[in-house]
């Protein structure tokens, strides 16, 4: 049988960038989570990582198997939260949100929000840009927080503005053409900038990976294996210490964070809140 816990604990520990940050997340030990994907590796035949001491090294098929397993996870947290709607009859605010948001400022707006409404619930849909905008499509969720690089076909409010940046190890000597880039996959601002490459240096740009989230992308950066493209909000959740800045001789693409609302609906009094409550988190 699949054994949903064992995948989220290598998807967590792809997406943060080890087994230790993966463990935390999970509140297990570290060895449960080495021994998760030994016992993965061992199941399906296929080597997922490398493993060395102090050395946390996705293979090719560990990325084709994180993105599968990625997938897998959200269909049960769906099937879930369906089934939870079938047995409860609490009001609830349902959005749609991208996992950075969700992993970064997140948190802290529901904690804040929380404490103005003891009884408020949060239903809570995580996945990439055009997951949140499918979600929207098929009417499973009438609002959603997330970057403009997607065309939604929505109403929304900007609750921040921002840029992209390029950020490698704090100790990659490299230059980003030796480096080589870590890009998600084909959203608006990696097509931009691609374009914008070919354009300055007449040649396509030297891409090491292209994965959808821009967490792993981080994580893959801080430990020394290209120059990530990431929206600089996202820096937040890296420690100053890990990273640093590059620059690279080609107009950086700007984003907006926006709270998309269909047509068919309103914003509440609730959902004013909560914009608001994101816009303060932005301008700390």
């Amino acid at each position: 049988m699949i054994n949903l816990n064992y995948f989220k604990y290598f998807v967590d520990a792809v997406r943060l960038g080890g087994v230790n940050m993966a463990a935390k997340n999970n509140f297990v030990s570290s060895p449960a989570i080495s021994q998760a994907i030994r016992w993965l590796e061992d199941q399906y035949q296929v080597e997922l990582v490398k493993h060395g001491r102090n050395r946390f090294q996705v293979t090719e098929k560990g990325q084709q198997v994180f993105k599968l397993a990625t997938q897998m996870i959200e269909s049960a947290s769906d099937f879930e939260e369906e089934i939870k709607g079938i047995v409860s009859a609490n009001e609830k605010i349902k959005i749609s949100i991208q996992q950075s948001l969700a992993n970064t400022f997140f948190p802290s707006v529901m904690s804040e929000m929380k404490k103005k409404h003891e009884n408020l619930d949060f239903s809570i849909r995580v996945g990439t840009t055009f997951r949140c905008k499918e979600l929207m499509e098929r009417g499973e969720r009438n609002y959603s927080i997330s970057l403009d690089n997607v065309a939604f076909k929505a109403r929304f409010e900007t609750i921040h503005s921002g840029k992209f940046v390029f950020i490698s190890a704090k100790n990659d000597k490299r230059s980003i053409h030796e480096a080589g880039l870590i890009l998600t996959e084909d959203t608006k601002e990696v097509v931009e900038l691609k374009s914008a490459y070919k354009k300055r240096f007449k040649s396509a740009p030297p891409i090491n990976t292209s994965i959808s989230s821009w967490g792993v992308i981080a994580n893959m950066a801080v430990s020394g294996h290209g120059v990530a493209y990431i929206p600089e909000y996202y820096l937040y959740s890296l420690p100053k210490d890990s990273y640093r800045i590059r620059k690279l001789d080609v107009e950086v693409a700007k984003y907006k964070i926006n709270f998309y609302y269909s047509d068919n609906v309103e914003l509440s009094s609730l959902h004013r809140e909560l914009i608001d409550q994101f816009k303060k988190e932005f301008k700390k």
